[in-house]
């Protein structure tokens, strides 16, 4: 196998020219012909020595210890596709760049500007064509070459001089050179954009109008000049860059436009000349930095389109046009991951290079950290790498809190400082949307709609959803998945700079308690739904318990936990576990007085001890919690701390069983049937696991016609779960069913509706439950989660007869160093134990 070479190499770039055609209209013969293709340049390049580090799509990546080797490989290549036979109509072209430097080496890739320059080079070839840099030339024993001149290779600065490795007639390289143009020169390589530049070129190719919307600093016109440095071969008319910073009209407009195209305009009306002008002209024109002139770049653009059928237009913008062609592409910071080789710690890196930094390996998670801390902005991330002239990286690490003092240009300029380029931003913004701004800013992560008009309730920002679309047009705030938005941190912490006292935040915790003072009793304490809507504002509530207990407001931290009664499912053990040590601490720091607030507490730490493996405290915790609230106030309080209490059943089953007959008859009594219902299921739980099992059944048949008329999700979620339970040996069909009612709950569940439908031996549909549990398995388990995981296929053995697996994964279970905490499982145990004649003294 070949080795990765390092330090000096020389690097060999290919792709198929014409391939989206191809695919497009002979799809079945491309997929053969990519097969030979693939096979065919693996071979050549590594019988030449070549380590292949990188194949997307039809294009590979190889590296060489010398330009000979290199050389070498790119000839067989191209004779061997001029021998081969392709099944397509026309014959694969392949074009390939060769350039030689010191690239970046981590992880096994390589990474830095002399990749940027190959891969430059083989996009100026044609099919059939060897392309060189005059790096490679100088240093190739080979005098069959063809000079063919210097050329300004897209989004590079410098030309290139470049050579033709062997005979063959083609046309003009595809470089700026050979059309017409007046795009900026790059000082710099453009970084980690790969992806957005192939999207804006689809785009700019279909589409009349293109706005590159993002907030200042992530690189617009950089990406709109790279754009257009790649279609520039497509238009006849050439394309130009039309900076519109020192405009301030439509006439302006359309003056800086003419002028770019060396255009004369005749008359007083300079926008209908323009259009008439440029009429039959095949040609695509840059707008760039168009946000304090929207309106009129729209009037202009619009008349453009409406008096032209060629010219295209492709805008930057902090906000959009709104026309109603106008395709918008949101330009998103670089991508952030714990991964060294992100594009924004690449772009760190390369601008670190430029001050005389390089990192060492020990760095690498440093540098990834930062560029976290800065959202992946790319002027925030080129602004830190400069500080390195000064700062030392761990020094630069630790004043990112300072940032909008440290992070700025002494020269000045319009993106001198990122202070700047926000203050520039928050001018943009009307009253109502920095209103919205500065209340949004206390979220600690991210929120959706209804949060956003929660906490701007008692704010003058006019239609929440209208003011925070303005706020997503102008990239202030960043839509996520699931109908979610969040403020980048630096952007948050700009506008936490603006507050003036602790309203926001004040705004902030008083949404959340009323949102949960909303909910009915019985919905407090027994609802899926607002378990999952706590646990979609996880970070809200726990930002607001932290301000509560750090102001030792104990009073309202009761409430907020009472009003929760977090219930969190056995797939959180490690977050049950943090919240449960901290319970822990806030009783030790109680005044001796506050007995209610300890019985909030205690009543919460019962409730977390079953995900938290905690046993001590579900009896500590809910002994604690009964003694206080028994005959003294709702019934939901006293409800709560019986349920908390259900592991004792594994000890004393008569007991719980007649404190829950106990609860039923209360919740009946003072008119909360649904707290009535759930006891009456708990009842249920509690009998089965008393290996009552007959009297388990006829509660549930009486909990399946009460709700028959009264639906509740909770207690629906335990009836089917017991139904489930209890039917894995007994009756797969009824176990099957059971879990797929539950598919769609919003409660995290994949375990038991793996073993439900492993019952009726859809072993397919099991797999998938099960692999999304060991998908997750570092947050499900806190500690051993092995009785969890076997018994899957502990039901699956039994489904299909096979008894004495199914036995020996039981006595796996039954020897497992710690026990289920999950009694569902183990129900389903014992069902599987006495199936295959297991005896458990135990």
């Amino acid at each position: 196998m070949v080795s990765r070479p390092t330090g000096t190499v020389a690097f060999l770039f290919t792709d198929v020219v014409g391939s989206t055609r191809l695919w497009e209209q002979h799809d079945a013969e491309m997929e053969a012909a990519l097969e030979i293709h693939d096979a065919l340049l693996r071979s050549a390049i590594e019988e030449a020595g070549g380590y292949v580090f990188s194949t997307a799509g039809d294009a590979f990546s190889a590296a060489f210890e010398t330009c000979d080797r290199a050389a070498h490989a790119a000839r067989a290549i191209q004779a061997r596709c001029a021998r081969q036979r392709w099944p397509t109509p026309t014959p694969i072209a392949v074009r390939i760049g060769l350039h030689i430097g010191r690239a970046q080496e981590r992880d096994g890739d390589y990474f830095g500007p002399v990749l940027n320059r190959t891969a430059r080079l083989m996009a100026v070839a044609h099919g059939g064509q060897i392309v060189t840099s005059h790096a490679i030339r100088s240093l190739l024993d080979d005098d069959d070459v063809v000079d063919l001149g210097e050329h300004r290779l897209k989004d590079l600065g410098s030309p290139e001089h470049v050579w033709q490795l062997g005979g063959g007639s083609f046309p003009p390289l595809r470089s700026l050179d050979t059309v017409r143009h007046n795009l900026p020169i790059e000082r710099t390589p453009l970084v980690g954009r790969d992806a957005e530049l192939d999207r804006l070129v689809e785009l700019v190719t279909k589409s009349r109008l293109v706005t590159i919307l993002g907030i200042g600093g992530t690189g617009k016109t950089r990406v709109a000049a790279a754009t257009a440095a790649q279609v520039a071969d497509q238009f006849d008319a050439g394309v130009w860059f039309v900076d519109l910073v020192p405009v301030v009209d439509r006439p302006g407009i359309a003056a800086a436009i003419a002028g770019a195209l060396g255009i004369q305009l005749p008359g007083h009306e300079l926008v209908s000349a323009l259009g008439d002008a440029l009429d039959g002209r095949d040609t695509l024109i840059v707008l760039d930095n168009c946000e304090h002139v929207t309106d009129a770049v729209a009037d202009v653009a619009e008349l453009l389109l409406d008096r032209t059928s060629t010219v295209r237009l492709l805008a930057t913008a902090r906000e959009p046009l709104e026309l109603v062609d106008e395709v918008q592409f949101h330009l998103e910071p670089l991508a952030v991951d714990g991964d060294s080789v992100s594009p924004a710690a690449e772009l760190f890196i390369e601008t670190a290079g430029r001050v005389g930094y390089a990192p060492a390996d020990d760095d690498l998670p440093t540098i990834a950290a930062i560029c976290a801390h800065l959202d992946g902005h790319p002027l925030s991330i080129e602004l830190a790498a400069a500080q390195l002239r000064q700062l030392t990286l761990d020094q630069l690490a630790e004043r990112l809190d300072q940032r909008f003092e440290l992070l700025g240009r002494s020269r000045g300029g319009r993106q001198a400082s990122l202070l700047a380029v926000l203050d520039d931003t928050w001018e943009m913004l009307d009253d109502p949307e920095r209103d919205m701004l500065l209340q949004l800013a206390a979220f600690p992560s991210t929120f959706d709609l209804e949060a956003a008009e929660g906490v701007c309730a008692d704010l003058a920002v006019g239609l929440p959803s209208r003011t925070l679309g303005g706020l997503v047009d102008r990239s202030v705030v960043t839509p996520t998945a699931a109908g979610r938005y969040r403020l980048l941190e630096t952007i948050k912490l700009f506008a936490r700079r603006r507050w003036n006292g602790d309203a926001a935040l004040h705004r902030h915790e008083a949404w959340l308690l009323e949102s949960l003072r909303r909910r009915p009793p019985a919905d407090r304490f027994v609802s899926i739904e607002l378990s999952a809507w706590i646990g979609r504002n996880w970070d809200d509530w726990r930002a607001i318990e932290d301000r509560l207990a750090g102001g030792r407001r104990w009073a309202d931290l009761a409430e907020l936990l009472l009003l929760s009664h977090i219930r969190l499912p056995f797939t959180l053990g490690p977050t049950a576990m943090a919240l449960l040590q901290r319970i822990e601490g806030y009783i030790e720091r109680l005044p001796v007085a506050a007995d209610r607030e300890r019985a909030v507490l205690n009543l919460s730490a019962a409730h977390l001890g079953l995900p938290a493996r905690r046993p001590d405290w579900i009896e500590r915790g809910s002994t604690a919690a009964l003694e206080f609230f028994d005959d003294r106030s709702g019934c939901e309080h006293t409800m709560a701390a019986v349920i908390a209490s259900w592991p004792i059943s594994l000890r004393r089953p008569d007991e719980a069983v007649a404190m829950l007959d106990a609860a039923f008859e209360h919740a009946e009594a003072v008119g909360e049937p649904t707290i009535a219902d759930v006891a009456l299921g708990y009842q249920a739980n509690h009998l089965a696991l008393g290996r009552r099992r007959s009297e388990a059944f006829q509660k549930m048949e009486v909990l399946e016609a009460r709700l028959e008329t009264r639906r509740h999700d909770y207690t629906e979620l335990v009836f089917r779960l017991l139904q489930l339970s209890l039917n894995v040996v007994g009756d797969p069909p009824t176990a099957s069913a059971a879990a797929r009612q539950l598919e769609d709950v919003d409660y995290p569940l994949p375990i038991l509706l793996a073993a439900g439908v492993a019952a009726d031996g859809d072993f397919e549909e099991a797999a998938r439950h099960w692999t999304t549990t060991l998908d997750r398995i570092d947050v499900v388990f806190a500690d051993d989660g092995l009785p969890d995981l076997l018994i899957v296929p502990a039901v699956a053995a039994h489904a299909v007869g096979d008894h004495d697996r199914c036995r020996t994964l039981v006595t796996a279970i039954r020897r497992s160093t710690r026990p289920t905490q999950n009694f569902l499982v183990t129900l389903m145990y014992r069902e599987l134990r006495d199936a295959v004649g297991l005896d458990e003294p135990n």
